[in-house]
Formats: C-alpha cells, sequence, structure tokens
C-alpha cells in the first residue's frame, strides 16, 4: 500500500481485496451504491458495470456480467469508514472512484500507478523479482481468504457474482481441499489422537525441504505446474520463466500427500512423486516458424508474412517444442471438414530452421496433391 500515495487507489485496492468485485464493476459504483443498513451493516449494490461499446463507441454504464453479478456485498465497518471519508460531500450518482474529473477511471491509468508500486516493493525486498501480481488477483485472494477462513463456496460464489457453483467451485475449490489435510489434524489433536502430523505442521516458506515425506514446491507457470524439492530450484524457474514470458507466476508449498491427490503426479510404483525434480529443469533457446495454417488451394488462412521466418524464444524441457535437434519439422492435416494443413519447424540452428520450414511447406504442398489423403509426417 505504501507504493501508491494516492489515498483513493488505497482504498480502491482495499476495497477490490475485501470485496472481490471486478475491475468494471468497482469503477462503476456510486455513492449511493455504497449503503449503512439499520442493523448496523454495510454493504455494496453492484448494480452496473462499465462495458465496452463497439469499434470507436468507447466506454458506457450496463448491467453486470450476469444475472448473478447484480448483487450486495456487504464490507467491514472500517472500509465504510474509508469510503465515508473519501466520498464525502459528493452527491448520490458521482462515481466514487473516478478519474479526477468525475468520469470513469481507465484500467491503464490506474494500471501504471499499479505498476510503480510493485517495482517499488520489489526494490524494497518486500516482493520477489519473479512476482507480477494483476489488480485482477485481488478478486482471487478475496475468495482464497473466505475459503481459508472456512466460508462455504455458496456464499463465496454469491459474493463474487457467478451464475453457477460450478464456476466457483471449478476456480477455487482446489484451495478448499487444501484446508482439509489441516483441518482433520487439527481435529484429531482436540480428540487426544497424538500431535499434528509432520505433513501438516507449519513449515517456513523459504526452508528447503530436508524430508521429501514432508513437502515440496509447486512452480505456477502458466498452465504448467512443476514440482521441486527444493524451493532454490523452484524460486529460480519462476523468475526465469517470468523473465522469459512476462507472466504472472507463484511458487506454492504442498505436502507431498496432497500432490499425489491431484493431477501433479504419475500415481504408481512410484507412489506420485517421480514427477517432482531435485535440480532445475533444461532450458534452451529454440528457433521456431510457422506455425501456418493453409486452405486446400495452397493459400494461407491468416496471412502473415512475418510467420514463416525464425523467431527465437526459450523453451524448458516441459513444454512442446523442447528439442536439442538442429532442426524438426512437421506438416500434417488438421482435424474437421474444412481440409486445413498446418506446417511448422523448430530447433537450435536458425538456417536449418528456415530450411526445414520450407521442406514443411512442400510436404503440404504434396498432401494437398494427394486428393484427400490424410496424414502427417515429422522429422
Amino acid at each position: 500500500m505504501e507504493g501508491l500515495p494516492r489515498r483513493e487507489d488505497q482504498i480502491l485496492v482495499r476495497l477490490a481485496y475485501g470485496t472481490g468485485l471486478r475491475w468494471g464493476e468497482l469503477t462503476a459504483l456510486a455513492v449511493k451504491h455504497v449503503r449503512a443498513r439499520s442493523s448496523g451493516s454495510y454493504e455494496i449494490r453492484v448494480a452496473r458495470a462499465w462495458k465496452r461499446g463497439a469499434r470507436g463507441e468507447g466506454f458506457y454504464l450496463g448491467p453486470p456480467k450476469s444475472r448473478a453479478g447484480r448483487r450486495t456485498v456487504e464490507i467491514s465497518e472500517a472500509l465504510w469508514g474509508e469510503l465515508s471519508e473519501l466520498t464525502a460531500g459528493r452527491g448520490p450518482d458521482e462515481l466514487v472512484f473516478h478519474n479526477g474529473r468525475g468520469q470513469q477511471l481507465i484500467y491503464s491509468t490506474f494500471y501504471d500507478r499499479w505498476r510503480e508500486a510493485v517495482d517499488e516493493a520489489k526494490s524494497r525486498g518486500l516482493l520477489p523479482a519473479w512476482k507480477f501480481p494483476k489488480v485482477h488477483g485481488l478478486r482471487h485472494s478475496h475468495a482464497a481468504a473466505l475459503i481459508s477462513a472456512g466460508v462455504n463456496l455458496d456464499l463465496i460464489k454469491r459474493r463474487l457474482g457467478h451464475e453457477s457453483i460450478t464456476t466457483t467451485s471449478d476456480t477455487y475449490g482446489h484451495l478448499q481441499r487444501e484446508a482439509h489435510g489441516p483441518a482433520l489434524a487439527a481435529m484429531d489433536q482436540a480428540l487426544g489422537f497424538g500431535p499434528v502430523s509432520s505433513a501438516a505442521e507449519e513449515v517456513d516458506e523459504h526452508q528447503p525441504v530436508q524430508d521429501p515425506g514432508q513437502c515440496l514446491y509447486v512452480a505456477h507457470l502458466g498452465s504448467y505446474r512443476v514440482a521441486f524439492w527444493d524451493v532454490e530450484h523452484a524460486e529460480w524457474t519462476a523468475e526465469r520463466w517470468a523473465q522469459d514470458r512476462g507472466d504472472a507466476v507463484r511458487v506454492e508449498r504442498m505436502t507431498c500427500d496432497w500432490w499425489r491427490r491431484t493431477a501433479g503426479g504419475v500415481v504408481g510404483a512410484d507412489n506420485g512423486l517421480k514427477a517432482v525434480r531435485a535440480e532445475v529443469p533444461s532450458r534452451v533457446l529454440v528457433w521456431e516458424a510457422g506455425p501456418v495454417v493453409y486452405k486446400d488451394d495452397g493459400s494461407e488462412v491468416m496471412p502473415e508474412p512475418a510467420a514463416a521466418e525464425p523467431r527465437s524464444v526459450w523453451r524448458w524441457d516441459f513444454e512442446e517444442g523442447y528439442t536439442d535437434e538442429p532442426a524438426m519439422r512437421s506438416a500434417e492435416w488438421l482435424p474437421g471438414a474444412e481440409a486445413l494443413t498446418e506446417a511448422r519447424a523448430w530447433g537450435l540452428d536458425r538456417t536449418a530452421v528456415k530450411a526445414a520450414f520450407a521442406a514443411a511447406y512442400g510436404r503440404v504442398a504434396d498432401l494437398l496433391a494427394a486428393s484427400g489423403a490424410v496424414g502427417s509426417e515429422r522429422a
């Protein structure tokens, strides 16, 4: 918070965390939507959100994302106090958060200040260099805090404005399941069955694991989850991934039992722990050309002049496209009735990749000339 010098920015961030409202809902709030009830409780009425109009028409105020998005969210007395202070003297229809002239607060304007605050937190050692928190992450943090406090998913669904409990469960159900282990251990302790088991004991976040049977560290990298025994290996990998891709990443401590019960490990003779790494993964600079998709007449589906030119990207050994070969190529029919083909090439040598892509394109021509032949080739 100290990195956000504007008082209204601090209150916006606290309200986002305290309510789980979406950006378009937060910035559409008017003074009349912040209400004190006669019972002594306080609430936010979500009745509208900023919507993007057709090209060139800008934004307009419309209904929330779904019918469930039109909702009432209770807030704490502390948040109410801050909002009352911020909106003192304003009319009921004026925006709570605006651009300084009473108009819509554009996301990019606030995000510039958010990034400055994130950079300051990193420079002061308050945030790891590999973390890139997003404003929308405050909504997820709100849900995580409620689950940690034991709040049921149905109430969380209503606070977040989800149309279906399935959405809430699919997005946050894993956090609820993670609480089962500590909860059961605490009940055993209360019932006199002995101390909390080692799998549920608190472990310092940056303490390397000495006992592999205790816990491990999972790096969340885009759509990948990569597990490590050593927290330093997990954090090094996360930092490099963030540098390569610019994605938000995080490292999570997890018990081995929970890892075995999720999709992280291959369950079998290895007891689900074979996928846990004892060292950092390999990473190579790969040249890639394509993929380019062609119609049955040989023309490109979406012509992009640079698509066939090799471009470099770091690939990790758990990703598709990782290789130690100078060049590889692929030419194949794509599923579906449109008779589309795809050509691509990748490898460690730029010149070889360029030649491999030309060969892949030639193979596409052969496939198209083969009068309905279906097949693929990789070399």
